[in-house]
């Protein structure tokens, strides 16, 4: 996993729900996840850094209408 990836992950507080984040630092298998609409995104500014095992896979490919 590298900076700038889309990551689909488990939400640190609410285990039942998945969110899909860019990994915007690593810091020693901790990452600061962050959405792309910056101004209205729950991301790791309000969770805090997260921790590789919530981390689900690598988004690989995006489709659009």
């Amino acid at each position: 996993l590298n900076i700038g990836d889309i990551v689909v992950a488990s939400h640190p507080t609410i285990k039942s729900k998945l969110i899909i984040k860019r990994i915007y630092q690593i810091y020693q298998n901790k990452f600061d996840l962050r959405g792309d609409n910056f101004l209205s995104s729950n991301d790791s500014r309000e969770w805090g850094l997260i921790k590789l095992d919530l981390i689900i896979g690598k988004v690989e490919k995006i489709f659009t209408n």
